[in-house]
């Protein structure tokens, strides 16, 4: 019999041995998972501030495009205001380099966004 009460009580003490490392195990599942939602949550923070320094890398590019096709406009309305009888030859030429200024404007945010989207990355 005292063979019989080593044995269960070796049974007993093996048993609750796994029950901790069963718990241990859970534990070590829920703090990997944790840490893999942080990870993520990390990567999602980091790719929302890149993508605030590219709008703002962006605008700095884009403002002085923005302030001179507002110059170029300006340029051509107070042409348009002061031609008088020559008011289809003057308009024609603020046209004209109202639109070259626009043209431009337009290339450069072409290739400027391109070069923003790259610096981000």
């Amino acid at each position: 019999m005292p063979d019989e009460t080593i044995t269960e009580a070796r049974i007993a003490g093996l048993e609750a041995h796994i029950a901790e490392l069963q718990a241990e195990l859970a534990a070590t599942r829920q703090q990997l998972t944790d840490a893999q939602l942080d990870q993520w949550k990390g990567r999602i923070d980091e790719l929302e501030v890149q993508i605030h320094l590219g709008r703002l890398d962006a605008e700095q590019q884009m403002q002085p495009v923005l302030e001179q096709l507002r110059n170029w406009w300006l340029d051509a309305r107070e042409q348009l205001s002061h031609t008088g009888s020559a008011a289809s030859s003057a308009a024609g030429d603020a046209f004209s380099s109202l639109r070259s200024g626009v043209d431009k404007a337009m290339d450069q945010l072409r290739d400027g966004l391109p070069l923003s989207r790259r610096q981000g990355d």
